[in-house]
């Protein structure tokens, strides 16, 4: 087990305990520790297309849910809220999942089959 610790956590350690952090090496980062597989604007630029479209499409998740399960879900809400409950939580991990799945197949194409 390795632990990657800052000169701040070192500090605390040794001031809170009798740990012998000078026995603790702090490694540096490097190229050789973290190589770099792709430009950090391309990785930028990936994440902010990925965020951009899953905040569209909750936002058209939401507004469709609201217009055409909105009734359904307040009479549930107000005579049988076990049923609303159970329905919520479907409607929250459908939307996860096929929300996610969606992204993932839009990024896949954006990338141009690239994983």
């Amino acid at each position: 087990m390795q632990f990657i610790l800052t000169n701040s956590l070192l500090y605390l350690l040794s001031q809170l305990s009798a740990f012998p952090t000078q026995l603790i090496a702090v490694p540096t980062l490097s190229r050789q520790i973290l190589p770099m597989k792709e430009p950090i604007q391309k990785v930028l630029r990936y994440v902010a297309f990925e965020l951009a479209a899953y905040a569209v499409l909750a936002i058209a998740y939401f507004y469709l849910v609201l217009r055409f399960l909105g009734t359904w879900l307040a009479g549930l809400f107000h005579e049988q809220r076990i049923y609303y409950v159970l329905a919520c939580v479907l409607l929250m991990v459908g939307q996860s999942i096929g929300l996610e799945r969606l992204i993932t197949a839009l990024s896949y194409v954006i990338r141009s089959g690239k994983k």
